[in-house]
């Protein structure tokens, strides 16, 4: 896959594989990348939680605090292969798609670039996006008693206008859910993140966009935050009805991820 490259990043290479790093950043952060590819983690490094990813934060003196992400698999692959990609190149997918937003202004953290290597058509690779302190998911958001009903409400409705702004560009996010939205309370921002599996399609009809939408309702349900503030979030997207075909796909799913809630919450 080939991409044009944005101005003001470089392009590095050595044995052990290739970045992309934006121009300003020290080739310093490249010696660290190498030495995730060949599994080596610097003591710069600071382990984050983050999901199936591996996620670490990087401070140093010459670089600003930036966020690196290894792509991993989840599910029975994650257990086998967990950081092996055959033939797609996560990274360059991830940053395409980051050049389309980047021309449409849509709030999401910067990225400073990514790396990966290729052995007989198997890659490994990861990405380096802006660290943005003090941010919270949307759903560590929601539980947070600290914050008002109306603070809830008004970022809710912002992140339905900036779904809707992604869907209007024709940017369909594969893994929309309540984790991959970050809110900046002290700004009052809203940043939508994760779009390795994302693609574009130059026009999303009310299918696609109620698929994602409902993708996202059943993250609220997974993770235990009440429906109704997901129906604030459709308030700020202002769509009048959600897609038939699609709530009529969804319906198993949502009715499975009710039933396993439930079931928890009687045995815990």
């Amino acid at each position: 896959m080939t991409i044009q490259l944005p101005t003001g990043y470089k392009i590095l290479s050595n044995n052990i594989g290739h970045a992309i790093l934006r121009e300003d950043l020290s080739s310093d952060l490249f010696d660290i990348l190498s030495g995730l590819l060949s599994n080596s983690i610097s003591n710069q490094l600071i382990p984050l939680s983050g999901g199936r990813n591996k996620i670490f934060l990087f401070k140093s003196t010459t670089n600003p605090s930036v966020l690196i992400k290894q792509y991993s698999h989840g599910g029975i692959f994650g257990k086998i292969l967990p950081k092996y990609y055959f033939f797609s190149n996560r990274f360059l997918h991830e940053f395409s798609i980051y050049v389309e937003i980047l021309k449409n202004n849509l709030p999401i953290p910067e990225y400073l670039g990514g790396f990966w290597s290729k052995k007989f058509g198997v890659y490994r690779c990861g990405i380096i996006i802006e660290y943005i302190p003090d941010t919270h998911t949307l759903e560590e958001f929601l539980n947070n008693n600290f914050f008002s009903i109306e603070e809830k409400y008004d970022m809710l409705i912002k992140c339905g206008k900036i779904i809707k702004n992604m869907h209007d560009i024709g940017i369909f996010h594969n893994d929309l859910q309540i984790r991959n939205l970050l809110i900046d309370s002290k700004n009052k921002s809203v940043f939508l993140i994760d779009f390795d599996n994302a693609k574009k399609i130059f026009t999303l009809n009310n299918y696609y966009r109620s698929q994602n939408l409902l993708r996202l309702k059943r993250s609220f349900l997974k993770r235990g935050i009440s429906p109704d503030f997901f129906n604030i979030l459709l308030k700020g997207y202002d769509i009048s009805n959600l897609s038939f075909c699609a709530k009529l796909l969804s319906y198993p799913h949502i009715q499975w991820v009710n039933y396993k809630h439930r079931y928890i919450n009687k045995n815990s």
